[in-house]
């Protein structure tokens, strides 16, 4: 069997690969469609607001306001910031409900409410957050975060040394630790500013955080893709939540509300992610982990399984699936981490073993196994098999997403003459063919984690099927 690992980089080609159909969820997805500000202003600070609104901050019209669920301004819930023109930046509430606004010109913390100002002594104050004794850290895109009371004095604490010219978001946790954006990673300090040793070094660039009503600390991307959770000691709380919406706008500002639905600014727009934060009791807000998968059934062709699954029936979305596979009783680990498709191919299973199958769905909120699969053994054939095609290589369809598979044919075969071979991009379907090519479509093609198999099998005038010669394709 040959089996050949080309990075698409390499060729510099991309392929949108397509997975099976998910069935239709019975409740809400996690991740929810953007709801655009009504002015259509620059949205930048976000803080959650009573009855299940949003206080949103418009920097450039300098203005706070409420919105609902459908983006439409709730009531008569208005406060201009007349001291900061256009260039407003975060949004805190304070544990007795008190809305404060910060500006990064004139440094300013203004009570929303009252339309008191107080200026702070530091340059281009960015994010605030209250703290759980009433006072306020605002950090500075100087590079600093300062300690003030709730009537803005100075308390002589700053976390000092930060990056300048970046976005500092600032997080308080239940024990009072600040976590602060710095230089992609997030970091925990203590009430006095001390550095606790608590780095977050996140796999993307962190653009805004939100501490959930169990004092966990959740991070998103700059480009509001992705979402993580960790503990008050930095441990994840799982896998990341993944948007499956596309967005090319900056994530500004983030917050929790009351329900545990996590929400965040993009400069024109506020989106949600509902049920992720943890109650106190540290059980998940509104949801639960994913339904497990059921159905998981275990095929054999020559030495390659094909596992297929149905997903449950809940609309909890899980992330991914991972297949875990068993031989002989004992688990081999994780064989395919699928993001859409609900078929894994493994090749080169050994002779003779019995293996078993198990499929978890996951989400940032948990997981869930499925049953086992049923038993499979590879046996090996007591006669002769065609000999496998050779020299597998693909050519990407510049029209229609498709692919074009090339082998060199069979020469001096095992057995009788070859009639025909079969070829395959990782689905249950496959393509039946004389030459020594085929033009496989994009619905036939499957993506298994981070790559997609591709085999092609020889068939002989007896009707008998070679092993597949297998060509992974890594996608990076």
């Amino acid at each position: 069997m040959r089996l050949l690992r080309i990075a698409l980089g390499v060729l510099g080609v991309t392929l949108s690969m397509q997975g099976v159909a998910s069935a239709a969820p019975s409740k809400a997805p996690l991740w929810q469609p953007a709801i655009v500000a009504p002015s259509h202003g620059f949205l930048t600070g976000i803080a959650p607001a009573p009855g299940g609104n949003m206080w949103v901050q418009d920097a450039g019209n300098a203005d706070v306001y409420q919105i609902n669920g459908s983006g439409a301004v709730a009531g008569a819930s208005h406060h201009s910031l007349s001291q900061c023109p256009a260039n407003g930046s975060g949004l805190a509430l304070n544990e007795h409900g008190v809305l404060w606004a910060s500006c990064y010109q004139p440094s300013v913390m203004t009570n929303v409410m009252t339309a008191n100002s107080v200026a702070v002594n530091i340059t281009q104050a960015w994010g605030l957050a209250f703290d759980h004794v009433g006072n306020i850290w605002v950090s500075s895109l100087e590079g600093s975060v300062s300690k003030f009371t709730a009537q803005g004095a100075a308390t002589g604490i700053a976390i000092t040394g930060l990056s300048i010219g970046t976005e500092h978001a600032v997080a308080i946790d239940a024990t009072n630790n600040v976590w602060v954006v710095e230089d992609g990673a997030v970091v925990q300090y203590g009430p006095t500013g001390h550095e606790t040793g608590v780095r977050i070094g996140a796999t993307y660039d962190v653009g805004a955080i939100a501490v959930d009503a169990a004092g966990n600390l959740w991070s998103i991307d700059t480009a509001g893709q992705a979402l993580h959770g960790f503990s008050d000691a930095g441990a994840s709380l799982g896998a990341s939540v993944v948007s499956p919406f596309a967005s090319s706008s900056r994530v500004y500002f983030a917050t929790f509300d009351e329900a545990g639905n996590f929400w965040y600014s993009t400069g024109n727009a506020v989106q949600e992610v509902v049920g992720v934060g943890r109650s106190p009791g540290g059980h998940a807000v509104g949801h639960t982990a994913p339904q497990a998968p059921r159905s998981v059934i275990a095929n054999m062709f020559a030495n390659t399984a094909t596992v297929t699954f149905t997903p449950g029936s809940d609309g909890n979305l899980p992330t991914h699936y991972n297949v875990t596979m068993y031989a002989n009783g004992h688990s081999t680990g994780v064989v395919c981490t699928l993001t859409g498709a609900h078929f894994c191919s493994i090749a080169n299973l050994s002779a003779l073993r019995k293996y078993q199958f198990s499929v978890a769905a996951v989400n940032v909120l948990g997981h869930a196994f499925s049953d086992l699969s049923n038993t499979i053994t590879y046996v090996p054939p007591s006669g002769k098999l065609p000999s496998a095609p050779g020299t597998v290589t693909l050519t990407p369809q510049i029209h229609g997403g498709g692919v074009t598979l090339h082998w060199r044919a069979v020469t001096k075969n095992k057995t009788g003459r070859i009639t025909a071979y079969i070829c395959s991009g990782g689905a249950q379907q496959s393509v039946e063919v004389p030459g020594t090519s085929c033009t496989l479509p994009r619905s036939l093609i499957v993506k298994h984690g981070t790559f997609v198999t591709f085999t092609v099998v020889s068939v002989d005038a007896a009707h008998r099927h070679s092993a597949p010669s297998v060509l992974n394709f890594v996608l990076s």
